[in-house]
């Protein structure tokens, strides 16, 4: 876990970092990157876009963006080629995307069919539904759950308010946890400004991240069976001060998130890429997607690797910009919603100032 592969000044240079203030930006790209290596494969300008989530079908990209200097915040839905980053007129094939996407939220829905039902930083309890839309099974906690995942019929979750590093996991209808685990019984972190999980079932590997640290987790067990530490591994510091030099986070958001495909798993953080060989746990490549404040939500499948970028990771914009997108309504938003959730979002400090396009970066209110 020691290899790391410069493919080009963009991914390497140490003083790129292009966030400036923390007000809300409109001039970023749709990307398409080679997984593997970094190399951009295409980009594609909308007249304006803060942050896009993405669901990938087999000839078709569909692009749910945001533009959050408007007021309100406007969205949008636009379709492009995945191989060309080619503007599509189309509408969107049916059925389940291949990839989409990742976010701080999730459909979760366990083997045996119940669906989580949660308020993520408003509500107590975790609910899942039936088939039939009852209650069939609550967990209770003492504060306010985030971050909720399941793999078969096991289901993890964390507290974000009251703050905590603890993640657990239940067995479908077990009212206590079969097992916990605690990063901080492992490494030790600044706790600046906050230590919250950011976590990710995929396959059968469990995903746990604490600032810098990342863990692979038996989901069946909670045994550790990998552990990288990618502020060491890409020689970038996790938090800098102020803007002007680089970092995993500037203020904004201290979570990334967390995509994978066969091949390689990519973290998304406000400030930087990591992407990492699967099978190895090798760094492959890291770079500053250049989209602060917002996040780069990595969509990943089969080596194509799609984020939300500015210029220094998506060349410039073209002299003659793409046709502004117009909203299509007629078009059901794939993926997660981009806009504001129920219970807004409540930050404090000078520090969080991008509090404006909290609502697509998924702070959630502090209660009580």
């Amino acid at each position: 876990m020691t290899s790391i592969l410069c493919v080009s000044a963009i991914l390497c240079q140490a003083d790129d970092a292009a966030a400036t203030s923390f007000e809300g930006h409109d001039d970023h790209a749709v990307v398409a990157l080679d997984a593997r290596t970094g190399e951009r494969r295409w980009a594609y300008y909308p007249d304006k876009l803060t942050q896009a989530e993405c669901a990938l079908f087999p000839d078709h990209l569909v692009v749910n963006g945001t533009v959050d200097t408007e007021t309100p915040i406007r969205t949008f839905v636009l379709g492009l080629d995945p191989a060309t980053g080619a503007r599509l007129d189309e509408a969107p094939p049916s059925g389940a995307p291949l990839a989409r996407s990742a976010t701080f939220t999730s459909e979760v829905r366990l083997d045996n069919g119940w669906t989580l039902e949660l308020d993520e930083g408003n509500d107590q309890e975790i609910t899942f539904l039936d088939d039939q839309g009852d209650v069939a099974w609550t967990i209770p906690s003492s504060g306010y759950p985030e971050h909720v995942r399941a793999w078969k019929n096991t289901v993890f979750w964390e507290l974000s308010y009251p703050e905590e590093t603890v993640l657990y996991a239940h067995e479908a209808g077990a009212s206590e946890p079969s097992w916990t685990f605690d990063p901080k019984a492992l490494v030790t972190v600044t706790g600046w400004p906050t230590d919250r999980l950011h976590v990710e079932a995929i396959g059968d590997d469990l995903y746990v991240g604490l600032h810098e640290h990342l863990f692979q987790l038996d989901p069946a067990t909670g045994a550790v069976e990998r552990q990288w530490d990618l502020s060491a591994l890409s020689g970038v510091p996790f938090s800098t001060d102020g803007l002007d030099g680089p970092g995993f986070f500037y203020g904004g958001l201290e979570m990334g998130t967390i995509a994978a495909d066969d091949d390689t798993l990519v973290l998304g953080f406000e400030a930087r890429l990591l992407a990492l060989d699967r099978r190895s746990g090798d760094l492959l490549w890291h770079a500053d997607p250049d989209g602060f404040i917002g996040q780069p939500y990595p969509l990943l499948h089969d080596g194509l690797l799609v984020v939300t970028a500015g210029e220094e990771l998506a060349g410039p914009r073209p002299a003659r910009p793409p046709e502004p997108a117009e909203p299509a309504p007629q078009l059901e938003r794939t993926g997660c919603s981009a806009g504001a959730q129920p219970g807004g979002s409540v930050v404090g400090g000078v520090a969080l100032l991008g509090a404006l396009i909290a609502a697509s970066r998924r702070q959630r209110a502090r209660r009580g």
